[in-house]
């Protein structure tokens, strides 16, 4: 028969708690690095594959003259339709995030060049700003200029063309 004082009793209880607790906290612990981690790496995934897709070897410039006026009252661009702040480094080193793009309507009768700057919907609504790099009639080829890979789309999707950037 083993006797036991109350001092070492309650010692034992107490380093027991204390073992159990620091066990239960590890695995806590543990779950939410497991849980971090697996974010950490899906984020790393996206930004390789957005990393991956950038090129900027078929850079090109912009070849539009913006119409312009400065006045008293403020500066006017004319032939214009619509303007935005563009997002993205699709299009760097030409346009860059927090720039002004002033647009005008695309006339869906009129032929597209290559390197005019074009802005299309995507089924999921979303607006892109992208370079015409090929016109197969129906149909265009758009890049942005810091991605390797473009994608063709159907002329139906061109809302705008950008007619100038304002690099604000």
């Amino acid at each position: 028969m083993v006797i036991y004082d109350k001092n070492q009793f309650t010692f034992n209880l107490v380093f027991l708690l204390i073992l159990v607790a620091s066990i239960m906290i590890t695995i806590i612990y543990s779950q939410n690095y497991i849980a971090l981690n697996r974010k950490y790496q899906e984020m790393s995934q996206r930004l390789d594959d957005i990393e991956s897709n950038q090129n900027f070897n078929f850079i090109q410039g912009s070849h539009n003259e913006v119409d312009h006026q400065l006045t008293s009252e403020g500066f006017f661009i004319r032939r214009a339709d619509d303007y935005g702040v563009f997002n993205g480094p699709s299009m760097q080193p030409v346009i860059f995030d927090g720039n002004i793009v002033v647009e005008k309507n695309y006339d869906k009768s009129s032929k597209l060049e290559e390197g005019q700057i074009v802005r299309f919907l995507r089924d999921d609504s979303t607006a892109v700003i992208h370079r015409v790099r090929a016109d197969y009639g129906s149909e265009v080829y758009v890049q942005g200029d810091s991605l390797k890979e473009g994608e063709i789309i159907s002329k139906d999707k061109i809302t705008h063309v950008v007619v100038g950037v304002l690099f604000t």
